[in-house]
This record gives structure tokens, C-alpha cells and sequence, in this order.
């Protein structure tokens, strides 16, 4: 391994071997984000006309708007026979070691920079309480991965929509390798299906250019620890529940598996007490986490409920991948990250310490997830898996070989490196933050089931409500990106509750702004609340209405547990249950069964012409909620200090903005037949 790509190591990034189509058209190659368009099948439909004869990266993803359909094993069988066909069947050019720097062209903005790489999965963590260098954004919901997990076991091929997030506000990381990488000619180039656009993308190759890379980003993490490093990590562990769940995330980060094994059961050991693991909703110590954002972030982002976080965020990793948040296993990786830890002594320290402690074990944080978490998630339990399988296997040869138990296990944990397998590396677009191509666009909702006057019912338990009859869509969209008015933390509301609803707010909402949310700066306008559109067909009428709350913070934080409440009370079952029944759900899928009588779902869907299109044609009671803007000032500080935010809390750009399945890495090698 050369020197640039050890320091690459160091920042989380390895050189992957990057598979290209051979002679293939693009708009028939490349295919948007299985999470988008979710209600529109007939956009999938057509992805199939113009992918006709074509190898398509559509036959090797399953699209959420088909997963409930209840052929989703046949699917998967349907998507790996596919990539087994592209491997043996010459669909792909010879494999080139590097990176892609791509720019990317929208019907909404120009030259979007990206850099396609392979991230190190032992720097990612979907815990509550870890602080690795990859951190998500929004809360993971453990009933949405199995579908993405069922596709990646044993699959011969990687294709990725994940896109991942640095915080360069000089914007001069992505611009020097543009320079570096256009001296040559372009990989691929050509135009994206369904009128989304253009991409052009050219390989990065030499080894200058990856040293090039490797400083900038050893450059920025040294900057992350000063903007919101360790300590505004340990700071948020200690306001929300003390040390321990501090010195759990960074035992988990930066231990050896076998030399720090007891040190880190020890720290994992403190979730059993409490601190360490899950600061659920109503929790007090949830709302000193939204305090802390207050208090000390200051930004347009405000102060976020933990509380509303916990809510509407999911769930913890369950028993499988919670072996995977306690020691990583490997001498190598452990070196990277072991400037923080110091194996045994700093995990022991970890566990006993205050805040500062914490602070020096936590990473830089370097990358945010943008787009794509729950399929970083899948990945991430994916190599847990092989990892544990790893280690069983080990253990079982030392046995076989005569050793003793105390021998066998010290052979399959400390003195074993973490295997180097592909599935330790997932494949992601960084793009920078401050890029003024990338805007962040709010998430909406729609309920289904749900009328007009009941969901306005349901939505006076926010603080501060009122509304307003508005006359057009064009008005409400206007009236929703403008700053709110300063509604009176007293107001009443303005309309009255629908029959049926009576007007009471469901259990724990009622009247009071989630923990940590009132009066903290919300996306839009700092310390002035938040505002929402109304939009459903209601007795053969469209209406509309604008609603206003006190509650500041990220929209989602009051808005969210409302909705979760509602669907659990209409009797609509656990969150992230199929209308399948598998439980399992991915990103924008509908929540909770609507067939039976009286139950309410609900989508997130992504952009307001959509949005409108199905709130006011739907047959049948549904309710489209149009959430404020969403600012980019302040993200990384905010999830530093406050962790994941609610899901689905923004989204990068319009739907056909998103990422498109381009470049592919093989994963597992097959032996099936064809």
C-alpha cells in the first residue's frame, strides 16, 4: 500500500476498483435513487421502456415504489441473476483502480461536483451515542433495512446512490481535483433519462492525485476538532446523560477488539444502567440534548429535540450490529483511529471520565450523510455480519488445531487483523456542503386517510397554532418559503376540531412543543417558529390552509411525533411495517398499512408539484403538509452537537436531482450458475 493511500486510510477512504459500462448509452445505464418517486410507478415504467435491450443499473436495484409488492425475494433473485449476467456477459469495460470525479448538470442547477470513492465502514456507526468519523443525519429506522441488507448479502455487485457530505466552506477541495482530474479524458459522459440532467465523469488514477486528496482531508479533519469535534461530542454526552454514553462511543471507535476487550464490555456494559444506550422521547436527558443546540449552536438550525429526534428517529442497532458498536477488531484500523484511544487505558479512562475524556476519543467528524443513510446502514450491518462470521470461523479452526478456548479466542480477536474484504468499503459521491449547486430542500408529507379538517385538528396541538384559509396552491407555497410571523405562544386556534377528533392532541403532545423545540431558531427564521401548508381534496374542492406554530428548531422536530402518534393510534401498527407485512421499509416507502378501515399512513415525498399532485388527487381522504426551507448554515455543527435529526428532515435537491447508479465495484464473488 503506497503512502497517499495510507494517509487516505487514516481519513476513512480507501481506492476502490471501479466497474463502467462498455458501449452503453447512460440514459439507458444510469438510473435514479431507488428511494425516489415512491407513488409514481408509471416513472418506473417508463425507466423500463427507454432501458429496452440495454444492460440498465435498474435490473440491479429494487425500486421502493414496487416493495410492498409481495415479490420482493423473487425480486432480489431477478437482481443478483442480473449482475452475475453483467460480470460473465461483458457488460462492463476492464476495471480501473481510482477515483471518479464527476459533475453533474440538473434541470435546476449547474456543475454539480462529486467525488465517487469507497469509504471504510469501521469509521461509520448508526448508534445514538457514537461519534465515528462518518456520521448520519437523520435518525435509522431498523425496520428499513432489511430489504437494502437482503439485496447486498451475497450480491456480486455495488451500485450506490449514497451521497456524502463534507464541510468545506472555502469550496477548494472539489475545484483543485476538477483541475487535476480534466487533463484527461472524460469516462463516461452523456445525458440522464428522463430529462434529469447530464453527467460527465473523468478518473483519477495517479497516485499524485490521490496523496492531493489525502492532505485535504487530514487538513479538514484537523480543522473538524476545533469547529465541533470531540468536545462538542462529549459536551452533548454529558448534558444528555453523562460520561458513560461517551466513553461507550468512543471505546467503540477506537479499541482493538482483543486487547481492550474487557475495557469495552465494560463501557458497553453502562447502556444495561441506562446512560449509554437510547435516550428515547420524553427522556429528560433528551431535552438537555436540545438544549445544548441552543444554547451553544446559535445557528438557523436552533436548538433540536432529542426528544422529537428519538421519536421520530428509529430505532437502535439490535442485537446483531450491537456487537459491531463495541470494539472494532484490527491492529490496522485500530492504529488508524488509535491516536484517540490508546486501547485499554483510554477505553478504562472512557468509561470513568467527564466530558474532556470523551472528547479525546471521539473522531473528527468529517463526513455527514446526505442521501442514502439507510443503505450506508445496511452496508454497515453487512459487514458486521461477515465480521462475525469471520470470527466464528477463526475460532472454530484454532479450536479444530488443538488449541484451548483462552488460545482459540485470543487467535479470532486480539491478535487477528479485521479481514479485507470489499463489503468493509461501500461506494459514495462526496460533495461539499457549501457546492451552490446543492440546495437543501424540505421533505413533505402525506397522510393518508387523513381529511382536511382532521388534520388540522391534529395539528393545533402544536404551540402557539393558528391558520388561515388560503385560496390557490401558488399562494401557499409562497406563503410556507416566507419567514413566519411571530405567532403569540398563547394563540388559540383558528379552526375548530373536526368531528371525531375532538380536539385533543395525541398522548404526550398535547399543547407543548417537543422537548428542547419551543423558542429555539428554526430553518427558515431564527426564533420566530415554524409554518406548514395544508393541501387536500375535500368534498370535491381543493383547500388549502397555512398553519403557524411557536415551536422553532428543524420543522420535523414538533411536526414528526404528532404524525407517528396519529398513525400508532388510528390503529395503523409499529412505524416501518409493510402493507406486505415483512416489517420492512426503505426510504420514502408509505408507512403502516392504509387498507384497513380508518388506519393512516404516510409517505415523504420529495418536491411540491409532487406533493400537490397527490394530496388533490387522491380518491380517497389523504392530506399533503408542505414543510418551510431548510438551511445549509450550521449542519455540521448542529449534528455534532445534537445528533441525527428527525428523519426525513430535508433531502438535497428535487427528485430528479438525486443520485443516479453509475459506477459499480464487485462485492461478493458468485458461484451460481448463470
Amino acid at each position: 500500500m503506497s503512502d497517499a493511500e495510507k494517509k487516505l486510510r487514516e481519513a476513512g477512504i480507501a481506492v476502490p476498483e471501479i466497474l463502467l459500462p462498455k458501449g452503453q448509452s447512460l440514459r439507458q445505464w444510469a438510473a435514479v435513487a431507488c428511494d425516489q418517486f415512491t407513488q409514481d410507478r408509471a416513472y418506473w415504467a417508463k425507466a423500463l421502456e427507454i432501458a429496452e435491450g440495454s444492460a440498465s443499473t435498474l435490473r440491479v436495484i429494487l425500486p421502493e415504489a414496487h416493495l410492498d409488492d409481495g415479490d420482493r425475494a423473487e425480486r432480489i433473485a431477478d437482481i443478483h441473476r442480473e449482475m452475475r449476467g453483467y460480470l460473465r456477459g461483458g457488460a462492463f469495460a476492464a476495471p480501473r483502480r481510482g477515483f471518479v470525479y464527476l459533475e453533474r448538470d440538473t434541470p435546476f442547477s449547474r456543475r454539480r461536483r462529486g467525488l465517487v470513492v469507497a469509504v471504510d465502514l469501521e469509521r461509520y456507526s448508526w448508534a445514538k451515542e457514537a461519534l465515528p468519523m462518518i456520521r448520519p443525519t437523520e435518525g435509522t429506522v431498523a425496520e428499513r433495512l432489511p430489504p437494502r441488507m437482503e439485496i447486498r448479502r451475497s450480491a456480486p455487485l455495488e451500485t450506490s446512490h449514497i451521497i456524502m457530505l463534507i464541510d468545506d466552506d472555502a469550496d477548494a477541495i472539489l475545484p483543485a481535483l476538477a483541475e487535476r482530474a480534466k487533463k484527461a479524458a472524460p469516462a463516461y459522459s452523456g445525458e440522464l433519462m428522463h430529462d434529469s440532467g447530464s453527467v460527465t465523469g473523468w478518473l483519477l488514477d495517479d497516485e499524485s492525485d490521490w496523496a492531493h486528496l489525502a492532505d485535504a482531508l487530514a487538513d479538514l479533519s484537523r480543522r473538524a476538532l476545533t469547529r465541533y469535534g470531540g468536545a462538542v461530542g462529549a459536551a452533548r454526552d454529558a448534558e444528555s446523560g453523562g460520561a458513560a454514553r461517551g466513553a461507550a462511543g468512543g471505546a467503540a471507535q477506537g479499541v482493538e477488539s482483543g486487547a481492550a476487550d474487557g475495557a469495552v464490555r465494560g463501557a458497553e456494559s453502562s447502556a444495561a444502567g441506562g446512560a449509554a444506550r437510547d435516550v428515547e422521547s420524553g427522556d429528560a436527558s433528551g431535552a438537555a440534548q436540545g438544549a445544548a443546540s441552543s444554547s451553544a449552536s446559535g445557528t438557523a438550525w436552533g436548538a433540536e429535540s432529542s426528544a422529537a429526534s428519538g421519536a421520530a428517529g428509529g430505532v437502535e442497532p439490535g442485537a446483531a450490529s450491537g456487537a459491531a458498536q463495541g470494539a472494532k477488531s484490527g491492529t490496522a484500523s485500530g492504529a488508524a483511529r488509535g491516536a484517540e484511544s490508546c486501547a485499554t487505558s483510554g477505553a478504562a479512562q472512557g468509561a470513568e471520565s467527564s466530558a474532556t475524556s470523551g472528547a479525546a476519543q471521539a473522531e473528527p467528524f468529517l463526513f455527514a450523510v446526505g442521501d442514502g443513510n439507510h443503505s450506508l446502514a445496511s452496508a454497515w450491518e453487512i459487514w458486521n455480519e461477515y465480521k462475525a462470521a469471520h470470527a466464528k470461523a477463526r475460532a472454530g479452526a484454532s479450536a479444530s488445531s488443538g488449541a484451548d478456548g483462552a488460545g482459540a479466542a485470543a487467535e479470532a480477536g486480539a491478535g487477528s487483523e479485521l479481514p479485507e474484504h470489499p463489503c468493509r468499503y461501500a461506494l459514495v459521491e462526496i460533495e461539499n456542503i457549501y457546492d451552490p449547486a446543492i440546495k437543501f430542500e424540505p421533505i413533505h408529507r402525506i397522510v393518508f386517510g387523513l381529511g382536511f379538517d382532521k388534520a388540522l385538528a391534529l395539528l393545533s396541538a402544536l404551540p402557539g397554532f393558528s391558520t388561515r384559509a388560503v385560496a390557490t396552491r401558488e399562494e401557499l407555497a409562497s406563503l410556507v418559503a416566507q419567514a413566519p410571523s411571530a405567532a403569540p405562544p398563547d394563540a388559540a386556534p383558528s379552526a375548530a376540531p373536526a368531528a371525531g377528533v375532538s380536539g385533543a392532541a395525541p398522548a404526550g403532545a398535547s399543547g407543548a412543543a417537543p422537548a428542547g423545540a419551543s423558542g429555539a431558531a428554526p430553518a427558515s427564521a431564527p426564533g420566530k417558529g415554524n409554518r406548514f401548508g395544508i393541501a387536500s381534496r375535500d368534498g370535491g374542492a381543493d383547500r388549502f390552509a397555512l398553519v403557524e406554530t411557536s415551536a422553532g428548531g428543524i420543522s420535523t422536530a414538533c411536526l414528526q411525533p404528532l404524525l407517528d402518534q396519529a398513525i400508532e393510534a388510528s390503529g395503523g401498527g409499529a412505524l416501518g411495517c409493510g402493507a406486505s407485512g415483512s416489517g420492512a421499509l426503505g426510504d420514502g416507502a408509505a408507512e403502516s398499512g392504509a387498507s384497513r378501515s380508518g388506519t393512516l399512513s404516510i409517505d415523504y415525498i420529495h418536491g411540491e408539484d409532487e406533493l400537490f399532485r397527490l394530496a388533490l388527487a387522491a380518491e380517497k381522504p389523504a392530506t399533503g403538509i408542505l414543510l418551510p426551507p431548510v438551511q445549509k448554515a450550521g449542519f455540521f455543527e448542529t449534528v455534532a452537537r445534537t445528533g441525527p435529526l428527525p428523519r426525513k428532515s430535508f433531502s438535497m435537491g428535487e427528485a430528479c436531482e438525486k443520485r443516479f447508479y453509475i459506477e459499480c465495484r464487485k462485492l461478493f464473488e458468485s458461484t451460481t450458475p448463470p
